[in-house]
């Protein structure tokens, strides 16, 4: 999904998601070279983009991206930490954030607020609420709890809490 919004006389914000991981062979990186990111202010990049446990691909990923943009906007996807735990995840995230050509450029919307000119950008990883007597069926349907290391229901609820 690609939705582009003029947030202010002078700034322009592209959202992309959902577009799958370059790390899966899919073309995230064409959408972003397809964009005219050269007239963007920043670009929010939210979603199926890739995975943090494929760090360095990842981090080329977002250098490309830097080439025509300055500002970029991180929401951790659930997929992101696939492979990994969440813990581990979110420090390769902030790393991410310390990385020669992104350190000042990513922002990574992990429970955080942007307030821009005009817009205020809010950020998080969205965890739908799991009644308890759904717990069993969503642990064995899931990939979540799978894919992501030591991920439970129990930590799931906590953090849509």
């Amino acid at each position: 999904m690609v939705l582009t919004k003029p947030a202010h006389r002078h700034t322009r914000i592209c959202f992309l998601g959902h577009v799958g991981p370059p790390s899966r062979g899919r073309p995230a990186v064409r959408y972003v070279q397809y964009l005219a990111l050269g007239r963007l202010s920043a670009l929010i990049l939210a979603g199926d983009i890739g995975p943090l446990a494929n760090y360095e691909r990842f981090c080329d990923f977002l250098r490309s991206v830097y080439q025509k943009i300055a500002r970029v906007y991180l929401v951790l996807g659930n997929h992101k930490f696939y492979g990994i735990s969440r813990q581990e995840g979110l420090g390769l995230a902030d790393k991410l954030q310390q990385e020669p050509g992104l350190r000042g450029r990513l922002v990574v919307m992990s429970q955080k607020r942007v307030d821009l000119v005009g817009d205020t950008l809010l950020g998080c990883t969205l965890h739908s609420h799991i009644p308890p007597e759904a717990e069993d069926i969503v642990r064995s349907k899931a990939n979540d709890f799978r894919r992501i290391a030591e991920w439970t229901v129990a930590d799931h609820t906590a953090e849509h809490a």
